[in-house]
């Protein structure tokens, strides 16, 4: 799958404008964080990185998507993205870091602490997030496809 287009795709719908170089992180950065965590990123992951990860209207509007070098394993899950009250976290599980587009995972920041499925792959969850954040509702956000 090209994670890449459909990424375009979205920012083009949410900000009116094609991706530019500064909109992603560089291949070094992404490949130093994948040398600190001692793991790959999965390639939609890596891919939402590469074109549009440094672009702040979108990734720290509301919930915030963790910067590459702020990544964390917490709980056998690599934590990529934070409510922005703390309430919840994001996370893919470590058991399905090799799989290309894999599910996401919701943590509850209180104790119990306890994770539940998001039903939705990477490449499903960050559009429908930052559509959900832009004012669309959770049902038409979940249905959009790029």
């Amino acid at each position: 799958m090209d994670f890449a287009s459909r990424y375009n795709r979205m920012v083009l719908k949410l900000l009116g404008r094609r991706l530019k170089r500064g909109d992603g992180s560089s291949e070094r950065e992404i490949r130093e964080a994948e040398k600190r965590l001692k793991l790959r990123l999965p390639r939609a992951f890596r891919d939402y990185y590469r074109v549009a990860g440094n672009l702040a209207e979108l990734n720290k509007q509301h919930n915030q998507l963790l910067d590459l070098s702020d990544l964390v394993v917490e709980e056998n899950h690599l934590i990529f993205m934070h409510e922005d009250q703390g309430v919840v976290s994001w996370g893919i599980s470590i058991e399905d870091i090799s799989v290309e587009d894999p599910a996401v995972w919701q943590r509850n920041n209180s104790e119990p602490v306890e994770w539940h499925a998001e039903d939705m792959t990477v490449s499903e969850f960050i559009p429908a997030m930052l559509l959900w954040q832009s004012g669309v509702d959770e049902v038409e956000a979940r249905a959009t496809r790029f």
